[in-house]
């Protein structure tokens, strides 16, 4: 009798340890949720104000000195896409503030300041 009570007792412990085994798994999966999406939500909002950035520097620039249009910054939302079209999308920043710089004549005054940010000193500049 004794030896069947511990058989029982095994048995019961097998058969046990994997609904033990499931149950944690699934609240290590409600806590992984839990921590990835507040996670995924923030970077995705982040994204979303940095691209709402570069499209208002484009709109603001004269449609003449843009070297893309600004609408297409939002193509940087589409997942494999977006690796290669952020670096397009910044160099167009880039050429496009330089253009529209140069147009209003205050390109010298833009520059030095960029240097002395970017800790750069221009010997031949005086501020």
């Amino acid at each position: 009798m004794r030896g069947a009570i511990c058989l029982s007792w095994l048995v019961i412990a097998v058969t046990a340890t994997p609904v033990a085994a499931q149950s944690s798994g699934e609240v290590g999966g409600i806590a992984a949720a839990m921590i990835g999406l507040p996670l995924f939500l923030g970077l995705l909002i982040a994204v979303i104000l940095y691209l709402a950035s570069l499209y208002k520097t484009f709109a603001a620039c004269a449609p003449a000195n843009r070297s893309l249009a600004p609408g297409l910054v939002w193509l940087n939302l589409i997942p494999l896409f977006s690796t290669i079209w952020i670096f397009v999308t910044v160099v167009s920043v880039a050429s496009s503030l330089r253009r529209e710089h140069a147009e209003r004549g205050n390109c010298q005054r833009f520059r030095a300041r960029v240097r002395v940010r970017a800790g750069i000193r221009d010997p031949g500049f005086a501020d």
